[in-house]
């Protein structure tokens, strides 16, 4: 166990039941620090009589944990075990730590309670950064690990397109990032094909190897800036623009690149950004946004790509990105618009390590209820224990408009909070749509927390309210 520090918390001792040969006492605990604590980490020493500590007959704890007691001479020591998962205290809280004697007419006045927490608990944390908890890893409970094999939660905010708003990624953005929105995560969204031909796959070989360029300096930048980065292939309606990228599908329109043309421009794009990052902490994949197919007049029957259509295209993208010995976090995206989890559950990539799957929610409009769509896809991936990470999320409807919820961004973020499933907010720019994350009249280079939109205000509010700890509850 680690050493002890002064570090105490709030007490107060009252007597709450007693006869003249035994006597009960609670002590209420409250966590004075600043963040969240786990339980566990929690100490009561009771100093009395060492013929009163003689007469200690059992304890207990009003958390879903056993006391443990120890006596030594004056001394009762009660240290926490949870049954199952780690109890998190938040700031203020309190819980009681029960006791009793087999001494009568004592008071509160007869002994001397103190509570305190483990070396290192005392102290503000700094944030879950590369510098503090190293390279990522998936657990076999699902869950993102830091370097220390312990949960690590990711919070963040997405890039709009780079193409068009890569400007607002910059070392000042970097810099902002964690102070006014707390975040430890950035999201750089390189779109593969747009309407205006802008995306990679929009350029010529020489085109491509400058935006790859380009895109290996913002991620610098963040490395210098102790951010977490994930690298973005936001594959959207590629077909919609003639890019085909899975194959099992006929499609009526021109076809100005098929899926193995593709796959081929997708391997090579993450196989150098792989040999470039393989040993760089600060760097996770996302090797296909939104798989979605296109829109129903080009398929009529099935306008949707399944997981079945792309799971294999995904798994030969994984195996070059490891075959450059590469063990970054992967997160593979999941059919219509990252919702469709149900699919990802039932044939999940196997033979893989360190590999996520992404769910994108839009808090307007995909409500965070039991019984709604995309929150049952979420409540069955966290009883499965899938590996889900949130790379995109909106504060409003889907289409970036009408209006913020506030109410329905802080329910999805407080399930995502308790079983510690990361996320990254949409978008860091100042476009003029409701879910931009910045006024239309902030400046890249300057913008500051007065230059946040009223999305921007609700994420930073949020993000800045979530406690440290997660209760690491399951969804239920």
């Amino acid at each position: 166990m680690p050493s002890k520090t002064n570090t105490p918390l709030a007490t107060s001792v009252d007597v709450t039941n007693q006869s003249d040969d035994w006597t009960l006492f609670e002590v209420t605990v409250t966590n004075t620090l600043t963040t969240a604590l786990d339980a566990e980490t929690c100490t009561l020493e009771v100093e009395a009589d060492e013929a009163v500590i003689a007469t200690f007959k059992s304890a207990w704890v009003t958390l879903e944990m056993e006391a443990i007691p120890s006596v030594s001479g004056t001394t009762l020591t009660i240290t926490l075990q949870a049954e199952d998962a780690p109890v998190f205290i938040d700031p203020g809280d309190t819980f009681v730590i029960g006791f009793d004697f087999e001494t009568g007419d004592l008071t509160a006045d007869d002994l001397t309670c103190t509570a305190w927490v483990d070396e290192g608990q005392g102290e503000v944390p700094g944030m879950d950064t590369p510098s503090t908890r190293g390279a990522l890893s998936v657990g076999t409970d699902g869950r993102l690990k830091g370097e220390d094999d312990l949960d690590i939660q990711l919070l963040g905010i997405s890039s709009h397109g780079y193409t068009w708003y890569g400007d607002f990624l910059n070392p000042h953005t970097m810099g902002q990032i964690p102070s006014v929105f707390n975040g430890n995560l950035v999201r750089v969204a390189m779109y593969t094909a747009t309407d205006d031909n802008m995306g990679y796959l929009d350029f010529t070989d020489g085109g491509q190897d400058n935006l790859r360029d380009e895109i290996k300096a913002r991620v610098q930048e963040a490395i210098d800036a102790d951010l977490y980065v994930i690298i973005d292939w936001h594959l959207l309606y590629d077909f919609t623009y003639g890019f085909q990228p899975f194959p099992s599908r006929d499609f009526s329109g021109t076809v100005e690149m098929g899926p193995e043309e593709w796959k081929s421009h997708a391997i090579d794009f993450f196989q150098d950004m792989a040999e470039t990052y393989q040993d760089t902490p600060n760097v996770l994949f996302e090797i296909c946004n939104e798989p979605n197919y296109s829109t129903p007049e080009n398929s009529p029957e099935s306008p949707l790509y399944t997981w079945e259509d792309m799971k294999e295209t995904a798994e030969e993208i994984i195996s070059a990105i490891r075959d450059t010995g590469a063990q970054n976090v992967i997160l593979v995206g999941t059919p219509e618009w990252c919702q469709r989890l149900d699919q990802v559950i039932e044939a999940p990539i196997s033979g893989q390590d360190n590999i996520m799957y992404a769910l994108h929610f839009y808090a307007k409009e995909h409500l965070p209820e039991p019984g709604q769509h995309v929150f049952n896809m979420f409540l069955a991936a966290m009883a499965e224990g899938l590996p889900v990470f949130v790379t995109e999320f909106g504060t409003t409807m889907a289409s970036g408009n009408g209006g913020v919820s506030q109410g329905d961004t802080e329910g999805w973020l407080s399930a995502l909070n308790d079983n510690m499933v990361s996320y990254a907010n949409w978008s860091l720019s100042n476009k003029a749509e409701d879910s931009a994350a910045l006024a239309t009249t902030a400046e890249a280079d300057t913008w500051g927390e007065d230059d946040l939109s009223t999305s921007g205000e609700t994420i930073a509010g949020l993000f800045k309210d979530k406690p440290s700890g997660s209760k690491l509850m399951q969804a239920v």
